[in-house]
């Protein structure tokens, strides 16, 4: 062996020493590359919108003979006759529209004044129209609902919604009125008078 030959003991400890820090820093580069495998990837995306549109709401809007009949100012139809006797009937046509923009079913109730009401009963017949046999008018071609007078709370003759669908904007559909003087109307009310408020209410019906 020669003066400057590297002890066997201490070569094998550099080769150690020297493998191991390869190994090591190997095992460092793959955790390198492990990590920017990571952080490096890629994934492809895309996005899409909806929008709903503008909403709007339909409108109900009864009209009565071409009168929008407000509270106010209610359309008077021309029902009530000048001189009639117990058992006598007189009756009318109301034309029942729709302008809105929703088909609409309907309803009608009634409520008197004046003393001559408590002796009135008053029928609603959908589609109906008007016969004449002498001083009566009656209504006829369809079948009548009727309901006595109150005068205090309003009654149905009608019920609601259940007349109809009347069509959007241009519907138009006749009703038939007709009020009776009671035959067993006392004497005492002769000279007297009555004044008949009608309510229609429409409800819109959009399956219709």
């Amino acid at each position: 062996m020669g003066a400057h030959a590297v002890p066997t003991t201490l070569f094998a400890r550099v080769l150690r020493l020297v493998g191991s820090a390869r190994v090591r820093a190997l095992l460092s580069l793959g955790m390198v590359l492990g990590v920017g495998a990571v952080g490096t990837l890629a994934v492809w995306s895309t996005s899409a919108t909806a929008t709903s549109g503008e909403f709007a709401t339909g409108s109900v809007d009864i009209r009565l003979d071409g009168s929008e009949g407000l509270v106010t100012q209610p359309y008077e139809f021309a029902l009530a006759p000048t001189a009639l006797l117990p058992g006598n009937s007189t009756a009318a046509v109301i034309a029942v529209q729709n302008r809105g923009s929703l088909p609409f079913r309907y309803g009608v109730s009634v409520v008197g004044s004046g003393s001559l009401s408590s002796a009135l009963s008053v029928s609603a017949m959908p589609s109906g129209a008007v016969s004449t046999n002498g001083s009566d008018k009656t209504c006829t071609g369809g079948t009548a609902q009727t309901a006595l007078v109150p005068s205090a709370t309003s009654a149905v003759m009608v019920p609601n919604a259940s007349v109809g669908p009347v069509a959007a904007t241009t519907g138009n559909v006749n009703l038939c009125i007709q009020a009776t003087l009671s035959s067993d109307a006392v004497t005492t009310l002769q000279g007297t008078q009555a004044n008949l408020t009608l309510l229609f209410t429409a409800t819109g019906a959009t399956g219709a």
